[in-house]
């Protein structure tokens, strides 16, 4: 099978997903109910392990909350991948992205670059919350 166009929108902008995380807690990463896949919220995990640990605008800078968001939804997009047997184009729409990333006052700030990748993968990845 050849690289669908999901995936091929990540490699020209640069992006690869990650493996999957292993849950840190009693859920599963995703739950798959007819044509709808529910993905447990994601933080921003590599190979398991946390890798921004602390609160943007406090110990951590905007640019940190920026990349931790960028890795939650690449992490969301990983699990989704899994969920679609490998094949992100059996995704019609994203209904709702949940990325995990502790912050004070610049919350928005920080979640706009995920936004901003999602946005770049076309309109199926756009979200409604």
């Amino acid at each position: 099978m050849g690289m669908g166009i999901v995936d091929a929108r990540l490699t020209s902008l640069g992006l690869e997903l990650p493996e999957e995380n292993p849950p840190q807690g009693n859920y599963v990463p995703f739950v798959q109910s007819g044509a709808l896949v529910l993905v447990a919220g994601q933080g921003p995990r590599k190979g398991g392990q946390l890798i921004y640990k602390g609160v943007i605008g406090d110990n951590l800078t905007l640019a940190d909350g920026q990349a931790a968001a960028r890795l939650c939804a690449l992490n969301i997009l990983g699990q989704l991948r899994s969920a679609c047997s490998g094949d992100l184009d059996r995704a019609v729409r994203l209904v709702r992205v949940a990325g995990l990333v502790r912050c004070t006052k610049l919350c928005p700030e920080a979640r706009m670059a995920a936004v901003s990748m999602l946005k770049q993968l076309g309109q199926r990845m756009r979200h409604g919350g």
